[in-house]
Formats: C-alpha cells, sequence, structure tokens
C-alpha cells in the first residue's frame, strides 16, 4: 500500500512546534491527565499517520480487515475523546457496566490479532503527537518485564517497582500470562498494581490480554480470569473499564 500525499509525523510536529508551546504554556495548571491533540489531527490524519507508523514501528505493513480497522478507530477516537468511540462495534456488552470515555480500556483477543502491534503504534503515535507527552505521557509494558524487573531488584527498592506501575497513563500487555514475581517469597505483582490503578481513577489503564487458553473466544471466561487477582479487583473491573474484544484470524506465520 502506497501512502501518497500524506506528511509524515515529524512534518506534522514542526508545523504545529511553536502552537504547542504556546498552548501548554496557557494550561500549565491543568491537571487533566489525558493525552491533548491539536484540533488539525483528525481521525482521517491519525489514521494515515497510523498506516505509516505501523511500517516503521513493526517492520511490516498494516493487515487491513473490518475486525482490525475497527479496532485501530475505536482505540483513536477513545484517545481523542471523541463521542463516536461509543459507535465501536467492538463492545462487549456486559449488564449493568456503562460504557465511558472516563473509564478505562480493558482488551481481549486471540493471540496474533494484532492487540499488541496496534497498540504498540498507537502509542508511538501518541509519544509525537502529543501536545502534553513530556508532563502526561503513555507509557506501555508487558507484565512478564515488570515482574522480571521486581525480582532483579534489591529488598528495599521492591515497593517502588509497584508504586512506579500503579501511576500515570499505562498500557499493561499480555496481562495474565505474568507468573508470580519471587523475591524473598512469592508475590502476585499485578494483583497490587490492577489494585492501585482501579482505586485511583485519576490515572487511566489499557489492558491487553488473550483469551484464556481452555476457552478460545469466550469472552466470558476472559473476564472472569481476572478472578486471579482477587474479588475486590474482580467487582472494580467494571467500574473502571470499557471492555472490546477484537476477533478475527491470526496474522502470524
Amino acid at each position: 500500500m502506497e501512502h501518497r500525499n500524506i506528511h509524515p509525523v515529524s512534518d506534522y510536529i514542526e508545523k504545529f512546534k511553536d502552537f504547542q508551546s504556546k498552548e501548554l504554556s496557557s494550561n500549565q495548571n491543568e491537571k487533566n491527565r489525558f493525552p491533548k491533540f491539536h484540533n488539525s489531527l483528525t481521525p482521517l490524519v491519525l489514521w494515515n499517520f497510523f498506516l505509516i507508523e505501523y511500517e516503521i514501528v513493526n517492520k511490516r505493513k498494516f493487515v487491513i480487515s473490518y475486525e482490525s480497522k475497527a479496532f485501530v478507530f475505536t482505540v483513536m477516537y477513545y484517545f481523542l475523546q471523541s463521542s463516536k468511540f461509543y459507535n465501536s462495534p467492538l463492545f462487549y456488552p456486559v449488564p449493568n457496566c456503562e460504557i465511558s470515555l472516563k473509564k478505562g480500556l480493558l482488551i481481549v483477543g486471540g493471540v496474533g490479532v494484532g492487540k499488541t502491534s496496534i497498540m504498540k503504534t498507537i502509542v508511538s503515535l501518541i509519544s509525537k503527537c502529543s501536545l502534553n507527552h513530556d508532563q502526561q505521557p503513555v507509557r506501555m509494558h508487558n507484565t512478564v518485564d515488570i515482574v522480571e524487573e521486581f525480582e532483579s531488584c534489591t529488598n528495599s527498592s521492591r515497593i517502588d517497582v509497584s508504586r512506579k506501575y500503579s501511576k500515570s497513563f499505562r498500557v499493561f500487555d499480555d496481562v495474565k500470562n505474568e507468573r508470580e514475581a519471587s523475591n524473598y517469597g512469592k508475590v502476585d505483582l499485578f494483583k497490587d498494581i490492577l489494585y492501585k490503578r482501579c482505586e485511583n481513577q485519576n490515572f487511566r489503564t489499557v489492558i491487553l490480554c488473550n483469551y484464556e487458553s481452555e476457552f478460545n473466544g469466550d469472552m466470558y471466561q476472559a473476564i472472569e480470569g481476572f478472578a486471579r487477582y482477587g474479588h475486590r479487583n474482580y467487582d472494580r473491573l467494571f467500574q473502571a473499564f470499557n471492555f472490546i474484544e477484537l476477533k478475527g484470524k491470526s496474522n502470524r506465520k
């Protein structure tokens, strides 16, 4: 796919560099922890940037299907805080669970459908296009890596790991696939992180996870799998997250 007449992201940043500086200066006292974008960054512009950035980040072209494009636009509308987010066909209906732009995202899908590669690309775009990225960055982590970081800590600095990942806007990938951390005893590290993040709604959270291995394609069982983090965390999921299901075939060869 050729991307004709599309300016690279770097051109966008250069064009609005002065504007960004002025706008941030005028809004420096705001406590909004969500990314901010210039009005010129429309969904169509962001989609064009996404196609380019995807190839840069993942070293391959984006495979467009109904599901994958719907997922990209769902996440884009979320970060743009657009009301079109509510029209996404990917929401998983949960009784008495309100869809809201003020909640985080809990995204479930099969292995290889593109959850991680798409989210990596969008996080990369945010780092380049957000007007307040330096003040309110969006960071993405794999929970397996967080456990390894915790295990490599000295006894006195272990609490710092939990505290760090309990703050700021963060995307957590491969959730439920991490093992218990072992560092002078066993601890379910993400259980503590998830509890703190659900308690503090000032910091938005995006979770990516697969279906349960024995219940492939079963969204209900995927959500039930969060019971491993305790009943308090499980109950808070429905207050803290919108549930999104990404179906489709695996793109892995």
